[in-house]
């Protein structure tokens, strides 16, 4: 991890840098030598320090990024098994119809323009690569006939659409459905991968952690906002853990899929909750709007006529 004085420093030059800038581009901007700003700088490097003192001192920290699991204890960072290259490979085969439909989503029906022409004919030759890659016997006797016929699908739809020099929304409509079970098996089977790879990663460390340092574990998980619902690794972590999903130890860092800033969003989960329990007897307070109650109280006698 960052050294508190490197995360100090940094925080203090950026706040400087911004209130260094041409005042004229904003009349509310406070200059280098406003004594309100300076004490706002203050606060901001101060709780910086407090903030990297309670993630250094929180105990064992997985990072459960997209490829594999990374366990920060004491300083040390130890990267886990990456999955199995067939977790990404079915995906992508259960998104080449959603590729497909992406090329003609927006174009109307009737003659197929040279714009959209020209996406389906760089498809083509990425579909013929892809078939390629299973002709090889590498991949699980299961898994390989279902993506060559997804694969051969798109292909067959693609040339057809290039063939008729048309687009017809109802049998674009109609090809993508087609192929719904299918991706439906591929992701089933991608959540296998995916989990089993956890798992046996994870049950490895918390053997060597041992009961103590594992009561203290913490996880945050860097994610995409659409798949904070629902997702697999918040699933799988609540229930190794014991927890009903996010919560004090399973923080979920929603799109910062930098390992440093989702270690920092897990810092401020972790020191905001103990300035709500220190200032507000509240320990969720500062996990709102701090405006937010004040706001709806306003509101409330705010006319709209």
């Amino acid at each position: 991890m960052k050294s508190i004085t490197r995360t100090a420093s940094v925080v203090f030059c950026l706040s400087f840098f911004l209130i260094s800038t041409d005042a004229s581009a904003n009349p509310y901007a406070q200059s280098a030598s406003d004594p309100m700003q300076a004490l706002n700088v203050f606060f901001r490097a101060t709780y910086a320090q407090a903030r990297q003192n309670v993630l250094e001192h929180s105990g064992p920290i997985i990072v459960a990024t997209g490829n594999r699991l990374i366990l920060i204890d004491q300083g040390q960072r130890t990267v886990g098994t990456t999955v199995d290259r067939a977790y990404h490979d079915l995906k992508t085969v259960a998104h080449t119809p959603i590729a497909v439909y992406c090329a003609l989503a927006r174009e109307p029906d009737g003659p197929l323009k040279e714009e959209a022409a020209q996406r389906l004919q760089s498809i083509l030759p990425l579909l013929d690569g892809a078939l390629g890659a299973f002709e090889g016997g590498v991949y699980d006797a299961e898994d390989t006939p279902r993506q060559q016929a997804v694969l051969e699908g798109c292909k067959q739809f693609v040339k057809g659409v290039l063939r008729s020099g048309r687009v017809s929304r109802s049998e674009l409509i109609g090809f993508i459905r087609q192929n719904v079970g299918h991706a439906q098996e591929n992701l089933d089977r991608a959540t296998a991968y995916r989990i089993d790879n956890y798992h046996a990663q994870a049950m490895a460390w918390r053997a060597e952690l041992g009961p103590e340092k594992w009561a203290a574990l913490r996880v945050v998980i860097p994610g995409s906002s659409m798949a904070r619902r629902h997702s697999l690794t918040t699933q799988y972590f609540a229930k190794l853990l014991g927890e009903p999903g996010e919560s004090d130890r399973i923080v979920y860092a929603e799109s910062l899929f930098d390992e440093q800033k989702a270690l920092d969003r897990l810092g401020t989960h972790l020191f905001d909750t103990q300035i709500g329990e220190d200032f507000f007897s509240d320990r969720w307070r500062m996990h709102r709007d701090a405006l937010g109650s004040s706001a709806a109280h306003y509101l409330d006698g705010l006319s709209m006529d």
